[in-house]
């Protein structure tokens, strides 16, 4: 992706127009960083998070948010960008965040499968319980 076609996305996850098809895991991502890019950590985990509700309710998803998830990607993420040039483009940044950390099961290093997909985790954040995210 171009900065241009993740500028585009950004726009069409937070008007709503962007098809649930095309709200994959590695756009997840992309989106997340950039807000983190553009607004630190702590702004962006707000935005994000008040994003992807409002958008799963667009959808007729109410319940799909996932609070640990979001906060353990904003970690990693965060984690990532640390040990970056953040004054290259942010398609760069991208494509080196997918190919590092891009994997779907890329937080179960750092949490068992029973914790992060459970009911808890679901609705608030809890720390990982294999080892801390860095």
């Amino acid at each position: 992706m171009t900065d241009a076609e993740i500028e585009r996305l950004v726009r069409a996850f937070e008007d709503g127009s962007l098809p649930r098809s095309e709200w994959t895991h590695s756009r997840h991502l992309i989106v997340a960083l950039w807000y983190i890019i553009r607004h630190g950590r702590d702004r962006a985990t707000v935005r994000i998070r008040d994003g992807i509700q409002r958008y799963n309710e667009r959808l007729g998803n109410p319940t799909g948010y996932h609070e640990t998830i979001t906060r353990a990607w904003v970690d990693v993420i965060g984690c990532f960008l640390g040990a970056r040039n953040q004054d290259v483009p942010v398609s760069e940044l991208a494509g080196e965040l997918l190919s590092e950390c891009g994997d779907k099961d890329y937080l179960l290093r750092y949490y068992s499968r029973e914790r992060l997909f459970s009911n808890e985790a679901r609705a608030r954040w809890i720390p990982p319980d294999r080892g801390e995210i860095a």
